[in-house]
Order: C-alpha cells, then sequence, then structure tokens
C-alpha cells in the first residue's frame, strides 16, 4: 500500500482482508471492539504475524513494547492513523 489511507472505513477493510487471509474465526460482520482473544481465537503468536501483516500493509513499524497494546481492530486503526505519515 503505497499511499497514506485517512479513511477508517478502507483501514478497517484492509485489516479484515488481512485476518480473513490468516483463517481466524470471523463473524460476517466484524465489530472493531471485538478483542482478538479470545473472541477471534488468536494467541500471542497469532497477534505476531497479524501485526507483521499489518506493518507490510501499512509499511509501517509497530515497537515491541507496543504491539501487545493493541487488541481489537478500533486500536490497531487508530495505531495506523496516528502512525503512518510518520
Amino acid at each position: 500500500m503505497s499511499s497514506v489511507i485517512d479513511n477508517s472505513g478502507e483501514i478497517i477493510a484492509v485489516l479484515v482482508k488481512e485476518l480473513a487471509e490468516m483463517k481466524l474465526k470471523l463473524p460476517a460482520q466484524v465489530p472493531v471492539d471485538m478483542p482478538f482473544y479470545p473472541d477471534m481465537g488468536m494467541d500471542s503468536l497469532t497477534r505476531v504475524e497479524y501485526i507483521a501483516r499489518v506493518e507490510q500493509a501499512f509499511r509501517l513499524q509497530v515497537p515491541d513494547d507496543e504491539w501487545q497494546s493493541l487488541t481489537c481492530l478500533a486500536k490497531v486503526t487508530e495505531y495506523i492513523q496516528q502512525h503512518q505519515s510518520m
């Protein structure tokens, strides 16, 4: 993804696509505040994989001391919006 995405809806669409590619158990409509664990079945290793996918998709780096606070789509979206243009 080469351009900065300002629209949270577009960001969430990319995030959900990444989740779907990981074959997690997702409802038809994923609530943005649905916790990755336990609701989506993500354990710590799966979350590391997901954050790596997010980093690649949005061309950003999430420091090790920050990724654990990204517990749902809303928090990941907010993080991307705050750090994408840095």
